[in-house]
């Protein structure tokens, strides 16, 4: 939370300052909180609202709300007054645009939600001070999943989930857990459930399309890998394994095409190479074959499947020794006798 100084007084260092912050609200349901300094005292607007002399009590550790009364009152009044005359727009900011404002707003630093909205000042939802350890919990398990840490990660995003099942980023990083170790049947439930509550989340769709397209539901997989697209049409990742999908769904056309905007987003990515060279052979397309296959090889010398198919296409362009050559090392590689 971060204080804003207000208009209300020029009188420099010690005028009134407004912070707030819709976080707990916009990640958990709990209450937004908002605060109003002046003078030496310190009011926060909550379910249970708190007020603290600075002066006398720094570290606001004694909350004198309920002693003092009239001066929680009067604090609050402010509060309410700063709030209504600042409510009404988005205050003009020096070379920001329109986009740039909205993610900003979207971060909780400008014009909140809450305060688009017209909503009532009273908070509503728990109050965010008796769920700190939720809150510490979903915070560790974030950056366990930033470490690839996901064994760590689970029980923690688990825990959070027991308390507070609607909390749409710890299904998606739960789901994104599973995922990541390979048990995608476990990752469903939570990934399902993720969309469900953030289906503005490309991230969302495409982790819930993997599981699916990993457990063989590659109609339901296609549907949600076309959303993704369509919120990151720059990810290669994305555009590869909706080419996989549309592939395995006998849509050979449109699979070449995702796959082609994959590598044009990057044309390193060894899977794509792979499958649109093998797409291509299948349609006795050897030529422009070739190049995605060589590139395959170059970037996975080791791959069984790279040499392989390079030499299956080599086998169609009348190539006979280099074809035996890219056969005889997909056989070394898979441990195969060479005859």
């Amino acid at each position: 939370m971060e204080f804003v100084k207000s208009d209300a007084d020029s009188g420099g260092a010690d005028r009134p300052a407004y912070a707030e912050t819709d976080y707990p609200f916009r990640a958990f349901g709990w209450s937004p909180l908002r605060a109003w300094r002046a003078g030496k005292n310190l009011y926060v607007n909550a379910p249970e609202r708190e007020l603290y002399d600075q002066k006398l009590d720094p570290e606001a550790s004694r909350n004198l709300a309920v002693s003092s009364t009239a001066v929680a009152d009067t604090m609050a009044s402010q509060l309410e007054e700063f709030h209504r005359k600042t409510s009404t727009a988005i205050p003009a900011q020096d070379g920001i645009t329109p986009d740039q404002a909205e993610q900003l707003q979207a971060l909780g630093y400008i014009t909140s939600e809450f305060r688009k909205s017209g909503a009532s000042e009273t908070p509503t939802g728990p109050d965010p001070k008796g769920k700190v350890q939720i809150a510490n919990l979903l915070h560790q398990g974030l950056l366990d999943m930033d470490d690839e840490r996901y064994k760590d990660a689970i029980p923690r995003l688990q825990a959070v989930l027991k308390e507070q099942p609607d909390v749409g980023l710890a299904n998606l990083e739960l789901g994104r857990a599973w995922n990541s170790l390979g048990d995608y049947s476990a990752a469903l439930p939570w990934l399902r459930k993720a969309v469900e509550l953030t289906p503005e989340s490309g991230r969302a769709h495409y982790e819930l399309g993997v599981a699916q397209a990993e457990t063989g539901d590659w109609a339901g997989a296609a549907t949600q890998l076309e959303i993704a697209v369509a919120h990151a049409p720059d990810s290669d990742e994305m555009q590869f394994y909706l080419g996989m999908v549309y592939d395995e769904l006998g849509r050979a056309m449109e699979a070449a095409s995702s796959l082609q905007r994959a590598l044009q987003i990057n044309p390193d990515h060894y899977r794509a190479n792979l499958l649109l060279g093998r797409i291509l052979g299948m349609q006795n397309r050897p030529n422009e074959a070739l190049p995605y296959l060589q590139r395959a090889v170059k970037l996975q010398p080791k791959s069984p499947d790279a040499h392989k198919f390079l030499g299956n296409v080599y086998t169609e362009l009348g190539q006979e020794e280099n074809a035996r050559r890219e056969q005889m090392e997909a056989n070394r590689l898979q441990g195969t006798p060479i005859p």
